[in-house]
Formats: structure tokens, sequence, C-alpha cells
């Protein structure tokens, strides 16, 4: 918790998604699907969103898709991951 001006939008998404997967108590290589929400205000922050950089920070080298949603504009845009076609095949 705090304030912190410094960060930017998108270091604080990646450490809370690291967060995330030692809380679920599972390996990052076992993150399937990635799904990000982008907002309104986020230049820097969509960009990375958009172009699926969110599993390549948390080091989730078995993701297989990428989600990136917009509900201001009410749409999604999904990626497969250049891992997807590798041994094992998409899981969901």
């Amino acid at each position: 918790m705090g304030n912190y001006p410094e960060r930017l939008e998108f270091e604080i998404a990646y450490r809370v998604a690291k967060l995330a997967i030692e809380d679920a108590n599972i390996g990052k290589n076992e993150v399937g699907v990635v799904l990000c929400a982008a907002h309104i205000m986020g230049d820097k922050y969509n960009t990375e969103m958009v172009f699926g950089r969110m599993p390549e920070a948390i080091g989730a080298d078995g993701t297989n898709i990428t989600c990136t949603t917009n509900s201001a504009a009410a749409q999604a845009q999904v990626g497969l991951s250049p891992g997807a076609g590798r041994a094992g095949g998409l899981r969901m």
C-alpha cells in the first residue's frame, strides 16, 4: 500500500501480477492465459498491455494466450503468445 508517483503503471501491474502468482502458490510457467484491462488515460501502460508484454514481464514462459479488454470502447483483443504452438498445445 502507498503512493508511488515515480513508478510507471505497467511496473505496478506486473508487480501485482507476480504477487498474485505467489499468492496462488503456482509456478509462473503454469500461467496459461493473461488477461489485462486497459484504461482510457493509460498511454504507455496500454501500449505494453495491447502488445502482450505482461507474460514476458512476469516471466510466464508457459503463457499461450494474452487478452486485453477495454470496457470504455466495449472491445477485447486476444492474441496467441509466441510459444502457443509448443508441445502440449493450448491449455485452458
